[in-house]
């Protein structure tokens, strides 16, 4: 049975979110810095992404 907090469509519109100045937060670049990454791949990485690469949406919990 699926989560109840799961969803099969978008929240937001991916070619928007492209669009938009989205920030990138500052443990996303550490992360990315440790697999080599510059800030330039993520920019090309958020660019090359497309709707079917996303099947669902999922609730995130913080858990600090």
């Amino acid at each position: 049975m699926p989560n109840v907090m799961d969803k099969y469509t978008p929240t937001y519109n991916l070619d928007s979110f492209k669009k938009s100045k989205y920030g990138i937060k500052q443990s996303a670049l550490f992360g990315a810095a440790a697999m080599g990454f510059e800030l330039k791949d993520i920019f090309q990485a958020v660019d090359s992404m497309l709707p079917e690469h996303f099947y669902k949406s999922m609730t995130s919990y913080n858990e600090l």
